[in-house]
Parts: C-alpha cells; sequence; structure tokens
C-alpha cells in the first residue's frame, strides 16, 4: 500500500485501524488518568498520616523522656545533676536521727524519756509511701505504655513510607505510559488526517 496515495480501498482500511488504535489508545489513557488521580489521592492521604504519626511520635518520645526524669528523680537514677528523692530523704533522716540524739543529751531528768525526734521526724522512702509508691508504679507503666506506642509508630511510620514509595514508582510509571498513549494518540490522529483524505 501506497502512503503517497493509496487507493480508496487502502485508505478507508488504513483510517479504521488508525481510529482503532485511537480509540484504544484513548481508552487507556483515561483509564490510566483515573488511576493516576486514585494514586494522587491515596498519596495525599498517606503524606497526612504518616505527618499525623510523626507528630504522635514526636509527642510521645517528649513524655517519655519527662517520665524518665520523674522516675529518677523518685528511684535515685536520674544522674549527677538531677533530684534524688533517696539521698534526700536519707540526708533529712539522718539530720533527723542527730538532732533526736542531740535533744536526748539535753535532757538530765532520768524520770523524764526523752521523745526519739529521729523516729518523729523521719520522712518515709518511696517504697515505704504508698502514695509515692503508688505514683511510681503509675510513672513506670504509662512510660511502658509510651514505649509501646512508640515502637508502633515506628512501625507504621515504615509501612506509610514503603507504601508512599511504591505509589511514586506507579505514578512516575503511568506517567510515562500516558506520554506512550499521547504520542500514540497524535500519530494515529495523523494518519486518520492523512487518510480520509483518500477515501
Amino acid at each position: 500500500m501506497s502512503w503517497i496515495n493509496p487507493s480508496q480501498e487502502e485508505a478507508s482500511d488504513s483510517y479504521y485501524n488508525a481510529r482503532s488504535r485511537y480509540v484504544d489508545a484513548a481508552n487507556q489513557y483515561n483509564s490510566n488518568s483515573r488511576a493516576l488521580d486514585s494514586c494522587r489521592s491515596e498519596m495525599s492521604g498517606v503524606q497526612n498520616q504518616f505527618s499525623s504519626c510523626r507528630s504522635d511520635k514526636i509527642n510521645f518520645e517528649k513524655r517519655i523522656e519527662e517520665l524518665g526524669t520523674i522516675i529518677g528523680c523518685l528511684e535515685g537514677s536520674g544522674g549527677w545533676f538531677a533530684a534524688n528523692v533517696p539521698d534526700s530523704v536519707s540526708s533529712a533522716n539522718s539530720s533527723a536521727q542527730k538532732a533526736g540524739e542531740g535533744f536526748s543529751q539535753c535532757i538530765k531528768c532520768d524520770s523524764i524519756a526523752a521523745p526519739d525526734l529521729g523516729e518523729v521526724f523521719k520522712c518515709k522512702t518511696v517504697e515505704e509511701d504508698a502514695d509515692s509508691s503508688s505514683a511510681l508504679q503509675s510513672y513506670k507503666s504509662e512510660k511502658s505504655r509510651l514505649e509501646q506506642a512508640v515502637a508502633e509508630l515506628n512501625a507504621r511510620l515504615q509501612q506509610l513510607e514503603e507504601r508512599a514509595n511504591e505509589l511514586v514508582r506507579n505514578m512516575n510509571s503511568m506517567t510515562a505510559q500516558q506520554h506512550a498513549l499521547k504520542k500514540a494518540m497524535n500519530s494515529c490522529s495523523y494518519d486518520m488526517a492523512h487518510y480520509k483524505k483518500y477515501m
């Protein structure tokens, strides 16, 4: 068949062949466009979820750090520059004991028993005080809960990142297909316009 001067029948066959290819390419192009829109919509949702999870993770990690500081203070494991409740209690009890001993030595009358000021002013340790002990356990439980939540958020962030990467690959592939389909549609349009002149 001659491109320059086809017969009417050849031109007609070529025209309808080009039109069929154009329709197929256009249908695929439209289908890809919908798929791309769907990917973009999902990507927006993934990005929003990622941002929300990351924000929650930062907040939880800050709370874990704060709880760690409080627990360290109550247990005496906070480090050199942190408050140390056990040391403070021990120091207060030591001072009360010395004051009690000094007071007892001042009492000269054998018939009067001096009160044990060391026992009167004794401070309870965190473990001995029910409220403090309960609070410490609550802090530890909350810290463990938040650490578990952070671990779950890390896993979720990893999943979201992997899904985002997959969506990007899909969108890049579909965009390349769209360019190829558009080129095919333009070629078919050119062929249709050419052969129509000979029909």
